[in-house]
C-alpha cells in the first residue's frame, strides 16, 4: 500500500517502451526517454513505488514511432511525485482526452510539496485543455492553457516570470498563469501569487480554464489565499481546439544540480 507521504512515481508505456517526459525551458522542447530495468530498480531501491499508466488498446494495435511521445490515458492519478534522481526527472505525465459535450471549463485541483526544489532554477508547468495529438508529432509541443511553478525569475519577455526585472516585487520561486502553444509561450507576471511557493509547506491550487481563453487560479497555504485577476491569453496566443481535454503535469530540466522531488495528493479534475 501507498504511503500518504510517499506516492508513487509513475512513466507512461507504449507498443515501443516504457519511457518518461523530459522537458526544456530553454530549448522550448519536450521529448521521451526511454527508461531501464536497471533504472526503474534504483528507484525503487530508494523506497519509491513505480507505477506505469495503462496502455491504450489503440496504440497496441497502432504503436508510434520510438522516437515520438504519446500522451496514453485518460486517468489522472490522485496522488504522484515528480523526482529528479541521477540527473534525470521521473513522474511527469500528460493525458489525452475530449472535452464532454455542453461543459465549456475544465478545472484542477490539487496539493504538492516540494523538497530542494528552491534553488534549482527549474519550474514546473502544468497545462490543461491540452492536445495530447500535438505531442505525440515531429515537432512536439506543448499546447493548452495552464500555470508554472517554481523559477523563472529570468525571464524578463512574456510580461516577465515572478521576482524579475519586470516583476521584482514577488518571490522568485511562486506560480503564475501560462499560455502554451505550438511555437512559444506567454507567462503573465501580474498574475505571481504574492506569497510566493516554498520548500517543505504543502500549497493547495484550483486552476479553471475555459473554451473563451480564459484562466483563473487560486493558491491556498502558510495562512494565506491567493486568487489574482483572471487573464484573457487570446490577446497573446493562437486559437486553441477548445475540445480538447487532456492534462500535463512535468519539470524543466535544463538547469543540472540537486535532486529534488514534489510530492502531490488531492489530485482532481472535471468539467462544468
Amino acid at each position: 500500500m501507498t504511503r500518504a507521504d510517499n506516492p508513487p512515481v509513475y512513466l507512461l508505456e507504449d507498443a515501443q517502451s516504457i519511457y518518461r517526459i523530459e522537458v526544456s525551458a530553454t530549448a522550448n522542447s519536450i521529448r521521451r526517454v526511454a527508461v531501464t530495468t536497471g533504472e526503474i530498480e534504483s528507484l525503487c531501491v530508494r523506497g519509491l513505488e513505480v507505477r506505469v499508466l495503462p496502455l491504450m488498446q489503440s496504440e497496441a494495435t497502432s504503436p508510434a514511432p520510438a522516437s515520438l511521445l504519446t500522451c496514453n490515458t485518460v486517468v489522472v492519478p490522485g496522488s504522484f511525485t515528480i523526482i529528479r534522481l541521477y540527473g534525470n526527472v521521473y513522474g511527469a505525465f500528460c493525458t489525452t482526452a475530449t472535452r464532454p459535450a455542453g461543459k465549456t471549463t475544465q478545472w484542477l485541483d490539487f496539493t504538492m510539496k516540494s523538497t530542494s526544489f528552491n534553488g534549482t532554477g527549474l519550474h514546473a508547468p502544468i497545462a490543461l485543455f491540452l492536445n495530447g495529438a500535438a505531442l505525440s508529432g515531429s515537432s512536439p509541443a506543448i499546447i493548452g492553457n495552464g500555470i508554472l511553478i517554481g523559477d523563472v525569475h529570468l525571464r524578463a519577455w512574456g510580461d516577465g516570470g515572478c521576482g524579475s526585472t519586470s516583476w521584482p516585487s514577488y518571490p522568485i520561486y511562486d506560480s503564475q498563469i501560462e499560455a502554451y502553444w505550438s511555437t512559444s509561450n506567454w507567462i503573465y507576471g501580474s498574475t505571481c501569487d504574492l506569497y510566493g511557493a516554498f520548500d517543505g509547506t504543502s500549497y493547495s491550487w484550483d486552476i479553471q480554464a475555459n473554451v473563451n481563453s480564459w484562466i483563473s487560479y487560486t493558491k491556498m497555504g502558510a495562512g494565506h489565499t491567493y486568487s489574482p485577476p483572471a487573464v484573457y491569453t487570446l490577446n497573446q496566443r493562437p486559437s486553441f481546439d477548445p475540445n480538447q481535454g487532456g492534462v500535463l503535469f512535468a519539470v524543466t530540466n535544463d538547469v543540472p544540480g540537486v535532486n529534488f522531488r514534489l510530492d502531490f495528493s488531492a489530485v482532481t479534475t472535471g468539467w462544468f
